[in-house]
């Protein structure tokens, strides 16, 4: 079984790849035991939504931005 540290780490590059499902296998026998990573995966996936939110906003505003120009 996977302790807390290896568990964030699998967590971190899981935003980066795609987990094998071996690794997926034990973060899914590791998280329900473990309030703490359950709380770093919630957060992960939080900030990885946000900055996809501003990346979006960000486009649209250039988009008004260039039609603005004369």
């Amino acid at each position: 079984m996977l302790n807390c540290k290896e568990a964030c780490k699998l967590l971190s590059q899981g935003q980066d790849r795609e987990l094998t499902r071996g690794e997926r296998w034990q973060l899914r026998l590791h998280l329900p035991f473990c309030p703490s990573c359950r709380r770093y995966h919630a957060q992960l996936a939080f900030i990885r939504k946000q900055v996809g939110q501003w990346q979006r906003e960000s486009e649209n505003n250039r988009h008004e931005v260039e039609n603005r120009l004369p």
